[in-house]
């Protein structure tokens, strides 16, 4: 037995895919980006007084040469946007650089929200914060 089952018509606007307006991400985001946002990073991080712990960005007295000093992160989120704060996982660039970092630093599943747990642990030193950074650096140049 068949029943004749009418035919429906959507209102167009329930007709629409809503996956369609859902932001897709770049797969590879710009590559010359993520390795300015590495590069400046670094060169913040590599100054006389440069480097610290357990803050993101921390103001230098006079006699340390003024200025700021920056954690690994911090840095990364100053040469991506000019602004002190934590990585942001919107904009991809930028946690794209910090994910090759978290990468080279051997971070729990190479996330960036554990950069600041290995740059404070008390056996890091500022050498091994621009190893990582060197090692994300030629990652980058390299295409990975």
């Amino acid at each position: 037995m068949f029943i004749e089952v009418e035919q429906l018509t959507l209102d167009p606007k329930y007709q629409r895919d809503p996956l369609e307006e859902i932001p897709v991400r770049e797969e590879n985001p710009d590559r010359a980006e993520i390795l300015r946002i590495l590069r400046e990073a670094r060169d913040l991080l590599a100054r006389p007084y440069g480097w610290v712990k357990q803050s993101t960005i921390r103001h230098r007295s006079k006699q340390n040469g003024g200025g700021y000093a920056y954690c690994a992160v911090g840095a990364i989120h100053f040469a991506a946007t000019g602004q002190d704060g934590y990585t942001d996982k919107r904009n991809h660039p930028e946690w794209a650089a910090a994910s090759l970092v978290a990468e080279e630093m051997g971070v729990y599943r190479s996330l960036p929200d554990h950069i600041p747990e290995w740059n404070d642990h008390r056996d890091t030193r500022k050498k091994d914060v621009l190893a990582a950074f060197d090692k994300a650096i030629l990652r980058a140049e390299e295409g990975a």
